[in-house]
């Protein structure tokens, strides 16, 4: 039942963060995304109950399927800017999509039965937070070096 509600939440939530994405740009969404998801995944081991860990498990993937519709814009950005392909390109994302997943099982399962679930969540987690710097540097360099965000428009101005 815990992912069938997640998988409901996360239908719903897809879209409208989508939504957020056209109107006010990718980066918003996806960092707010990324710090949700890092916050919520060094919760993950830390219920005893089922019922705060099924809530758990919704708000990962939530703010997970949230992060979907930035992060295809990107790329799909990105693809069109390099003139590639855009068929090119989902082909290229799904590949990496199923190395990283096949890395993310057999390495996160391997450290959590070596060591415990706290391993692979909290890398997850820290993997979060590289990806939101990533982003700023980004935004920083397509910018030419200037400030992004709120300060920036309004220097514009």
């Amino acid at each position: 039942a815990t992912f069938l509600v997640a998988a409901a939440l996360e239908a719903v939530v897809s879209p409208l963060v989508g939504g957020l994405s056209d109107r006010h740009g990718r980066l918003a969404p996806a960092r707010a995304g990324l710090t949700l998801t890092g916050v919520a995944l060094l919760g993950f081991t830390l219920p005893a109950a089922a019922l705060p860990l099924a809530a758990l498990i919704a708000v990962i993937a939530c703010s997970l399927g949230g992060l979907w519709a930035p992060s295809m814009a990107m790329l799909s950005d990105a693809a069109e800017a390099a003139g590639v392909d855009q068929a090119l390109a989902a082909a290229l994302m799904n590949l990496s999509w199923a190395g990283g997943q096949i890395l993310g099982a057999v390495g996160g399962g391997g450290a959590a039965k070596a060591v415990g679930d706290v391993l692979p969540t909290a890398t997850a987690s820290g993997l979060c937070a590289l990806t939101l710097v990533a982003l700023a540097v980004g935004a920083r360099a397509a910018n030419g070096g200037a400030a992004t965000g709120r300060r920036a428009l309004r220097a514009r101005r």
